[in-house]
């Protein structure tokens, strides 16, 4: 499976047990952030580099530490998320350097 068509079942699952405060930022860090290079990988072929990757990115556009680290709580529960699925059986962002919010 892709991360674009698990994307789709997590958008989903999101959107049916999350208030419209948690699904509408989680989606959109996922959509935004993750998927337009990753989209077409498989789901079981992210480690923790493609992750650390993603936040290197954000950082060279300069995105704040808060956006960043919103990208490490939707990711983080997006590979949970995969985890629940079956298609893979750790989570990369564990593996990924630590991403704490701007205090």
């Amino acid at each position: 499976m892709t991360h674009n068509d698990l994307y789709e079942l997590f958008r989903e699952y999101n959107i049916r047990n999350y208030c419209k405060g948690t699904h509408v930022p989680r989606n959109s860090q996922i959509k935004c952030h993750f998927l337009p290079k990753h989209g077409n990988e498989e789901v079981g072929s992210t480690g923790s580099a493609v992750i650390n990757s993603v936040y290197e990115e954000m950082e060279e556009e300069n995105l704040k530490p808060n956006t960043i680290f919103g990208a490490y709580a939707a990711l983080s529960r997006y590979f949970e998320f995969a985890i629940s699925q079956g298609e893979i059986a750790e989570n990369p962002v564990r593996y990924a350097r630590s991403i704490r919010p701007d205090v």
